[in-house]
């Protein structure tokens, strides 16, 4: 697949999507768009750079895949993601993908389901276009690019490091969509249906009831909502039904981290459990949130970004081959 044969190679082959160097702030979340023009539109990412960065020379990335209904403001926006970022001196981007169930082009280029019907290759494109811009902007140290996704990016990432793990210095998954796929329940549709007529805030195992997360993010959670018609939404749970990843998952000999929540209604603990274990022995490292739902970057956002940010300096520190960390 191209998205995941390309994804990280962008020094030499992708173009620039910059106009040219630009004075970025530093310091604080940017907000971004570039013209976008496969599909015609002003396309969003956020985007972070320590306060101590400076072009004079390469910096760690950290790429950030949302889950299907989120986007890149929630996503960078985890409380101590940034904190992190300047404490151990990474960059930080987070795309969108074209739309918040476009899967990053991980479930084919079309589908009768998606919409549009290119949204694969809309969603692909878009995440090859912001990392090559990333990498065309800033001085970004090919050797140390991360990739770590949260439920539909969870999939995604483990997609990619079994077609391009060469290139990739660590992964992390974080309660990520089945890899084996799963049947749908009789009447799967009709919460999601209940969801986008009341409007309000996703229930059950999300997290967004905690008391620390703020009315601004829970404000760009209720826009996101509103901006996805409820045929996309009904799109993304058939498309993660059918992902069959994890017999493969052997194959990857990258540290990977499987991180989740014991109270997972939306995968489920024994999904979680059972990615890992498919993974080689030498290579992997599990964390498990007791008392906690499908979000922990959400719920507990600071002890995730904690431990993600241990497991990437571990990976960053061993500069040939896999190691294995515990945590």
């Amino acid at each position: 697949m191209r998205f995941f044969a390309t994804l990280l190679m962008m020094t030499c082959v992708l173009p620039s999507l910059a106009a040219g160097k630009k004075e970025r702030p530093t310091g604080r979340i940017l907000d971004l768009k570039y013209n976008f023009k496969e599909a015609g539109v002003e396309m969003p990412y956020s985007l972070y750079l320590p306060k101590a960065y400076t072009a004079k020379k390469k910096w760690p990335l950290v790429v950030a895949l949302h889950g299907l209904f989120s986007n890149p403001w929630q996503m960078i926006r985890y409380p101590g993601l940034t904190t992190q970022a300047e404490k151990y001196g990474f960059i930080v981007v987070a795309p969108m993908g074209y739309n918040s169930v476009g899967w990053y082009g991980s479930k084919g280029q079309k589908s009768d389901l998606f919409v549009p019907k290119n949204l694969g290759e809309l969603s692909e494109k878009d995440v090859l276009n912001v990392v090559a811009n990333t990498q065309k902007e800033f001085p970004v140290d090919t050797r140390n690019i991360f990739l770590m996704g949260h439920s539909m990016g969870g999939a995604t990432v483990a997609q990619y490091a079994l077609a391009h793990q060469d290139r990739l210095k660590s992964l992390t998954l974080l309660n990520s969509a089945p890899l084996k796929g799963r049947d749908l329940p009789k009447g799967w549709d009709e919460p999601i249906r209940e969801q986008f007529r009341s409007g309000a805030l996703p229930q059950g195992d999300m997290g967004f009831q905690a008391p620390h997360v703020t009315e601004e993010f829970k404000s760009y959670v209720l826009e996101d909502i509103g901006r996805n018609p409820i045929e996309r939404a009904l799109a993304g749970r058939p498309s993660m039904s059918r992902l069959r990843l994890r017999e493969r998952l052997s194959e990857i000999k990258v540290p990977t981290l499987v991180a989740g929540g014991d109270r997972d209604d939306t995968g489920g603990i024994d999904n979680i459990l059972a990615d890992y274990l498919a993974l080689p022995e030498e290579n992997r490292s599990l964390h498990i949130y007791h008392g906690i739902g499908h979000s922990p970057n959400v719920e507990v956002p600071e002890s995730f970004v904690g431990l993600l940010v241990r497991f990437i300096s571990e990976a960053r520190v061993t500069q040939d081959g896999p190691v294995h960390i515990s945590l």
